[in-house]
């Protein structure tokens, strides 16, 4: 019966491993990733400013629009229950 010694890691045809080490820097391990899948890295990257930079900031408006309509100031041709039915149109989309 023959026995095989367990493999710890994948050697590449010129002898060097492709895991990377423990000492392995982080910003290298991140460039890996980043160079393995870019587009994907790119669109969560405008996912993340989305959601988090522009979707506040549209809400705030939103809401800013809403009030000037109760104070009679609105510059927007909408009513306070189109308003509303857009803001809440929003939060469930979030």
């Amino acid at each position: 019966m023959t026995q095989t010694a367990p493999v710890d890691e994948k050697v590449n045809l010129s002898g060097t491993s492709d895991t990377p080490s423990d000492d392995t820097p982080t910003w290298k391990a991140l460039g890996r990733l980043v160079l393995y899948r870019p587009w994907f890295y790119l669109g969560m990257s405008l996912l993340r400013i989305v959601i988090f930079a522009i979707a506040p900031q549209a809400i705030g408006l939103v809401m800013r629009t809403f009030f000037d309509v109760l104070t009679g100031n609105s510059h927007v041709a909408l009513s306070i229950w189109g308003l509303a039915a857009f803001v809440i149109g929003v939060c469930i989309s979030r």
